[in-house]
């Protein structure tokens, strides 16, 4: 409910109708002006490819918070790569476990 309550007040209101306000402070994200097809075009296409956490309504953490998830999330992946030791012959080697999850995760994909 604070979701669509935050969207309706930052997105839905009057104050959109004015060329001068934005959805987000640095300003690249706005109305564009009523135009045609073309100038729509024109205005998306200058939108960057990798949106920053502004364009969702957060804050600029979230990017810092999106990464550090990735980086665990890879190093939980090496991790579970690493070949566990238990004392006892005739264990596989690092390569054959290495060799093993990566046929594992690649035919998964």
């Amino acid at each position: 409910r604070r979701c669509i309550n935050f969207l309706i007040t930052d997105f839905y209101c009057p104050d959109i109708l004015k060329d001068e306000y934005t959805f987000s402070p640095s300003g690249i994200y706005f109305a564009p002006p009523f135009g045609s097809l073309p100038t729509y075009t024109e205005y998306i296409r200058s939108l960057p490819i990798n949106q920053m956490p502004e364009a969702f309504g957060l804050h600029a953490n979230a990017n810092l918070l999106a990464a550090i998830n990735d980086s665990m999330r890879i190093l939980r992946t090496a991790t579970s790569l690493m070949p566990r030791t238990g004392g006892g012959d005739g264990g596989q080697s690092a390569d054959r476990v290495l060799g093993d999850s990566s046929t594992r995760y690649l035919s998964e994909l």
